[in-house]
């Protein structure tokens, strides 16, 4: 959800070695919800973004290829109304990937809540 310049699934970076890091082509935590929700352009611009990158994510868990997939901020996403809860729950039912996936983000959803193996909160 935290995007940047240049970034996007076409522009992935190769970290470490086997890490592959995708974000956002958009990013739209430098804007408020007023400048977002003002200006069509950028609302529009956001969202394709973000479904690009969520269907990219939805690939990814159905490929098998990953040890580890972290959708980051997934639940801003969900309550912005970019990504459909229903949908990422179906995904998570029926990925391919055998290893962790992780969810982060605030106002978690119960029903995650509920298909959860580990839950950690952080507190300041």
């Amino acid at each position: 959800m935290k995007g940047g310049v240049n970034q996007g699934v076409d522009h992935a970076e190769k970290l470490c070695g086997n890490l592959t890091w995708v974000r956002s082509s958009h990013s739209f935590d430098q804007y408020n919800s007023e400048v977002i929700e003002n200006n069509k352009t950028l609302k529009k611009s956001i969202y394709e973004s973000t479904i690009e990158l969520w269907n990219f994510c939805k690939r990814e868990l159905q490929s098998g290829e990953n040890d580890q997939i972290i959708l980051d901020e997934i639940f801003l996403a969900i309550d912005m109304k970019i990504i459909d809860k229903d949908d990422l729950i179906s995904t998570l039912e029926n990925r391919f990937i055998s290893g962790d996936v992780i969810l982060t983000g605030t106002d978690i959803p119960k029903d995650f809540l509920l298909m959860a193996n580990q839950i950690t909160e952080l507190r300041s």
